[in-house]
């Protein structure tokens, strides 16, 4: 095989890279738009008028006992309406006691929500109103976690990395593409 040949090989091989990482840093994006406009309306909840901010109710998954004199419980929730409820955290609408080490969440989108976060409290109890409901989850009471809880990146935060790294990958193809020398004529 010529150098030319080569050359010219590694340019269409090097061609069809970027078009597959545009492609797929397209369709990532697509995803996420429709994801985006699919999603209902967000109803900011200061005086529990509508359903999504009624009837949104805390939901205990499980504790742990972490054998130091603390207790970490996993929350989640549980939106029967179409619409996202907005709380803020420490509000009446949305308020963990104790507090411990949570970053609660405080947007609360449609359906059963499981593992959406955890607080770690010193003793063995937490309650979390949520909206018109109160929870208070006991470790005698609440069914044990089968591993100990640890942080998770949720789906946003996933698809964040993955268009970061698809982005850097396709700078790297766009940098490291062959320069086109000008054809000298004689």
């Amino acid at each position: 095989m010529t150098p030319r040949c080569v050359v010219g090989a590694v340019q269409k091989a090097a061609g069809a890279l970027r078009a597959v990482l545009l492609v797929a840093l397209v369709v990532t994006a697509a995803s996420g738009l429709t994801a985006t406009a699919a999603e209902a309306a967000t109803i900011d909840c200061p005086n529990q008028s509508s359903n999504a901010c009624k009837n949104t109710e805390p939901v205990v998954d499980c504790a742990w006992n972490n054998g130091d004199g603390t207790t970490s419980f996993v929350w989640g929730w549980d939106n029967p309406s179409s619409d996202t409820a907005h709380a803020v955290a420490g509000s009446a609408q949305n308020r963990l006691t104790p507090t411990g080490t949570a970053t609660q969440p405080e947007l609360f989108a449609p359906g059963r929500h499981q593992n959406a976060f955890w607080v770690t409290v010193a003793g063995s109890s937490s309650s979390w109103r949520l909206g018109n409901t109160s929870v208070t989850a006991t470790s005698g009471s609440t069914p044990a976690c089968a591993t100990k809880p640890v942080p998770q990146i949720g789906s946003v935060g996933i698809l964040l990395v993955l268009v970061l790294l698809l982005g850097l990958a396709a700078l790297l193809v766009v940098v490291a593409r062959p320069r086109r020398r000008p054809v000298e004529v004689r």
